[in-house]
């Protein structure tokens, strides 16, 4: 709700310069851009993998350098799942300016 708030209809904010800014951006698709499917889609899957997840943090729970991330992973697909359901997609802010990646001619920058 900050990011939307204060973000809204405003050039970025320099944190770090170009490497890190705060930069509103409204997700409709997955992680990186990804576009698999639609809304619906990724509400599905994310109810399906979430409790996998949490499954497997019991399971290794004494396990801290596995648990840690994976409960941090948890933590943001649920924020994911709550802003597709209250607003129909993700509000992504935190604009890390790394360089340009291309994996199997899949270009990302």
């Amino acid at each position: 709700m900050w990011a939307v708030n204060t973000l809204t209809d405003q050039p970025s904010r320099k944190i770090l310069g170009d490497f890190l800014m705060l930069t509103l951006v409204f997700n409709e698709g997955g992680a990186m851009g990804t576009n698999l499917g639609g809304t619906n889609f990724y509400l599905i899957v994310a109810f399906i993998v979430i409790p996998v997840l949490c499954w497997l943090i019991y399971l290794r729970r004494n396990q801290k350098y596995l648990v840690w991330p994976l409960a941090l992973i948890v933590a943001g697909a649920i924020g994911n799942q709550l802003d597709r359901l209250r607003i129909g997609h993700v509000v992504d802010f935190i604009d890390f300016d790394f360089f340009d990646i291309n994996i199997w001619k899949l270009h990302i920058d």
